[in-house]
């Protein structure tokens, strides 16, 4: 869970200095609680950072995101989808480490 959840970190730090803490609570509320249970049961999960957590937590809890138990042989029980959320989220985590950090390093401090 937290590699699925680490690129969050500077992402909301974004965010948060250009668009203000209001902002980023209700991008992530959106994205946490709408994108995340509405993306993590489509076949296009990976396409939505939020839906990656909830997604690869059901072949590992055998719980569906709605929080119901999953039933055998579900389609969303298949473990194949582990390495493919994790590989993105590490992707992710780092072109946005990459792109805040340079964009905070021109900064100015006041």
């Amino acid at each position: 869970m937290i590699v699925t959840t680490a690129w969050q970190a500077p992402f909301c730090l974004f965010l948060a200095k250009r668009f203000g803490m209001a902002a980023t609570i209700l991008a992530n509320t959106i994205g946490g609680i709408v994108l995340e249970i509405a993306m993590s049961t489509h076949s296009l999960w990976w396409l939505c950072p939020y839906s990656w957590g909830t997604r690869l937590m059901v072949p590992v809890l055998h719980t569906l995101p709605n929080g119901l138990p999953a039933a055998p042989g579900d389609a969303l029980l298949d473990p194949g989808v582990i390495p493919t959320g994790i590989l993105l989220s590490i992707a992710l985590f780092a072109v946005l480490l990459k792109l805040t950090a340079d964009w905070f390093g021109k900064q100015e401090v006041k």
